[in-house]
């Protein structure tokens, strides 16, 4: 049921109507818990509210639409207010620990272990691209690639960050938006590079050794 409803076209109407039911709470105290974050003073924006905005800017596809609901929910745990300041400082890590629990106590994605890990890897590394800095090294840039298995997932994690900002600072929007293309841009640049062929072992070698080269 769960999984026909975060496809569905209105995911956020149908989470909204599971939490006011106490179906979320019963079953997943964790993600009901998300509605607790908001707060009257306007630290911070509320979880549960741009949980469901980001559920539903991303593809109606199951491993990101969960990726979506639970890509915060290690906020519920790492909360800290100081000096009029809210951080979730390690709520990527301890969201992808309560994911492991979560499926470990509810059999949440049915022993599919290709969602699982594809969820939990989201989960985590969700704060990673909008982290990128032009002065990464290829190595880093390779390392995300790798990080990922194929192009394919780094796609995934591409469309959950560019859905988790929901900011409605214009300028942030675009100054965002820019770097997530730039490191799409990145990714292709090495990947090309990666992929030309090389001269075999020695061929500079036997080119200046005949003459080739002056």
């Amino acid at each position: 049921l769960l999984d026909e409803l975060l496809c569905g076209p209105k995911p956020g109407d149908g989470l909204e109507l599971l939490l006011k039911a106490g179906v979320l709470h019963a079953l997943f105290p964790e993600l009901s818990a998300m509605k607790d974050l908001g707060d009257a003073e306007g630290l911070h924006k509320d979880v549960w509210a741009h949980s469901k905005s980001v559920v539903a800017s991303v593809p109606p596809e199951l491993d990101l639409r969960w990726a979506a609901l639970l890509h915060d929910i290690g906020k519920v745990k790492t909360r800290r207010v100081k000096n009029g300041r809210v951080t979730f400082h390690g709520h990527d890590r301890v969201g992808a620990r309560m994911v492991d629990s979560l499926n470990v106590r509810t059999n949440l994605f049915n022993d599919d272990v290709a969602l699982l890990r594809t969820v939990r890897y989201l989960v985590l590394e969700h704060l990673r691209p909008a982290g990128y800095d032009p002065r990464w090294t290829d190595s880093a840039v390779r390392r995300l690639i790798t990080e990922c298995g194929d192009n394919r997932f780094f796609e995934k994690l591409m469309l959950l960050s560019r859905a988790d900002l929901t900011t409605k600072n214009p300028k942030k929007r675009e100054r965002c938006g820019r770097r997530a293309d730039e490191l799409v841009a990145r990714v292709e640049r090495v990947i090309a590079a990666d992929s030309a062929p090389k001269l075999p072992k020695g061929t500079m070698g036997i080119i200046i050794e005949n003459g080739f080269v002056t």
